[in-house]
């Protein structure tokens, strides 16, 4: 767990010194924030020990990718059970849901999607709806995409091809590193 702890806390102080503000506009505590922190370093180190990936715990730079090569999106399960999207996501890569519990004692890779088909099931739904953005959670700035997802056997068939970048539409394709 410290190896997920102390990155998690640098996380905050550095979010704390430099006034960056969590996603989305609810207003959340520095222990709150620092729970996320801890969700997300536990989820990221989890979700490389299970693919075989190299955890990184840097620092301010919100730039890289999570694992490498797949993002990773951490849950409390108490708190909500869906893949979060962003709109500025690296679109076509892997987002890996990965669920944790309220003991921070167990993490469960739930499945995946590319940044973009979270994306487009999030429009489908909003043009269903008559223009209303169901799927949007604007007190947290993302989307919440609920299942189906992507089987995690595919995912590792993907890694073991040597993780070449996923097909994408046209409009998604700007946002490749």
């Amino acid at each position: 767990m410290d190896e997920a702890t102390r990155p998690a806390n640098d996380r905050q102080d550095y979010a704390e010194q430099n006034n960056f503000r969590s996603y989305g506009e609810a207003k959340m505590t520095p222990e709150q924030e620092r729970g996320n922190h801890l969700v997300g370093c536990i989820t990221e180190l989890k979700c490389a020990q299970f693919f075989g990936l190299k955890f990184d715990p840097s620092v301010g730079v919100i730039t890289n990718v999570d694992c490498k090569i797949l993002e990773v999106r951490g849950r409390r399960i108490e708190s909500g059970r869906d893949l979060a999207i962003r709109p500025h996501d690296k679109m076509r890569l892997p987002h890996v849901l990965m669920w944790v519990d309220g003991k921070f004692t167990r993490a469960t890779v739930v499945g995946w999607l590319c940044g973009w088909q979270g994306h487009q099931r999030a429009m489908a739904a909003k043009a269903e709806a008559g223009g209303h953005d169901v799927m949007w959670q604007q007190s947290k700035g993302v989307w919440f995409i609920p299942p189906p997802y992507h089987s995690i056997v595919s995912l590792q068939d993907w890694i073991g091809a040597g993780a070449p970048l996923h097909w994408a539409p046209e409009e998604y394709r700007a946002d490749a590193s």
